[in-house]
């Protein structure tokens, strides 16, 4: 052992003396014999690592591949809107890792928007977002569901008749019996009537031939007031030619966006509802049922918040467009309010002699009116 630190002693000063000449120094021999072991050692750690990248290889190909879903939805309006459904289907790409593909259509696409339900029931579409008042004779809560003129005033009191009274209980049983998973309500905005002659009270509308959904249909004709229903598609033309005289559809913004201020400019506040309008977000059971659970509940959390941001759209939208003055704004006067109010208690029996459900929802309708002091 002297005799080695000697001999490496000797070797480092002849190092040291090469290195002060400039000249090079040949490595001790125990200096090489451990270079030896390390480049051995490092060959075998990279052997084991070509080794662990074939295992890993054998094993990704043993372990199938994740299955993609590609899925359609179409939704009853227009163009408006594409910047929500665009996130809409990006979000749920991402959160699944592109598991699940939703490929985006607007009304009437696929199939015109009366024709929602039956094409979601039967898997053409695998999504929808349609409107209840568009099939009231396939589903009895059909005309309660999408609004029933005075049921509420706020979206608080919305909300608190769907969640905390459990509407969304009966809602989602009575699409359950068409083959529907009912995820969520999507409440609108504002629901008046826009005309194409000035409005000032009810018997005003009575020579005016308004297009409105079952719902609002159901209200009107309480004062003879002749309704019929045109798909949204139609409402241009159908102004602009005078098929009809004024209609009930949304808000100031959603007229603004099918362009119907160009042909009419009459726009009155009816009183009958806000949110005036609640849309509905439908998936096919049998195409849910083949999800898995992460998947399903990624979809329901993106129809809930989609339905979230597309009220406070509607709603910022009617704001300024109201501001515009594109429209000629009047409202129905009080004793008008009252009259609708006292016509929508028989439409709320007519619609509670359909069913033991619809006899339920409206017994909790006339529960909440109560506790608020409208009844």
């Amino acid at each position: 052992m002297k005799n080695r630190l000697v001999v490496l002693l000797l070797s480092l000063t002849l190092v040291m003396s090469l290195v002060i000449a400039g000249c090079p120094a040949p490595a001790p021999p125990e200096v090489a014999e451990l270079e030896k072991e390390v480049a051995a050692e490092r060959a075998k750690v990279a052997a084991e690592k070509a080794r662990v990248a074939e295992l890993e290889e054998e094993i990704a190909g043993m372990v199938p591949a994740p299955e993609v879903y590609k899925w359609r939805q179409q939704r009853y309006y227009g163009p408006a809107y594409d910047h929500l459904y665009e996130w809409f289907k990006d979000d749920i790409e991402t959160l699944s890792d592109g598991r699940l593909q939703i490929e985006i259509f607007r009304g009437a696409e696929i199939v015109p928007n009366d024709m929602l339900l039956e094409a979601v029931s039967d898997g053409t579409l695998e999504v929808g977002v349609g409107f209840g008042a568009y099939w009231p004779g396939l589903v009895d809560v059909g005309i309660i569901e999408s609004g029933l003129a005075t049921t509420w005033g706020s979206l608080g009191e919305a909300l608190w008749f769907w969640y905390e009274k459990g509407f969304i209980d009966l809602v989602q049983e009575a699409y359950a019996e068409h083959n529907v998973l009912y995820i969520c309500p999507e409440f609108g905005s504002d629901y008046e009537l826009l005309t194409k002659v000035p409005v000032h009270s009810l018997d005003d509308m009575k020579g005016l031939k308004i297009r409105a959904t079952a719902a609002v249909a159901a209200i009107l004709e309480k004062f003879d007031i002749p309704t019929v229903y045109l798909p949204p598609e139609e409402l241009y033309l159908a102004l602009a030619t005078g098929t009809i005289d004024g209609l009930i559809y949304g808000g100031a913004f959603d007229y603004k966006q099918l362009k119907l201020h160009e042909v009419a400019t009459y726009y009155t506040k009816v009183l009958l509802l806000k949110p005036g309008y609640v849309d509905n977000h439908l998936v096919n059971m049998d195409a849910w049922n083949t999800l898995p659970e992460d998947l399903q509940r990624i979809l329901e959390m993106g129809c809930f918040e989609v339905a979230r941001e597309f009220h406070v759209f509607a709603e910022t939208g009617n704001y300024e467009v109201v501001g515009e003055e594109l429209f000629t704004i009047t409202s129905l006067p009080p004793e008008d309010g009252a009259r609708l109010v006292a016509a929508a208690q028989e439409v709320w029996d007519e619609e509670a002699a359909k069913s033991p459900r619809c006899a339920k929802a409206i017994e909790m309708l006339r529960e909440m009116a109560k506790s608020l002091g409208r009844l």
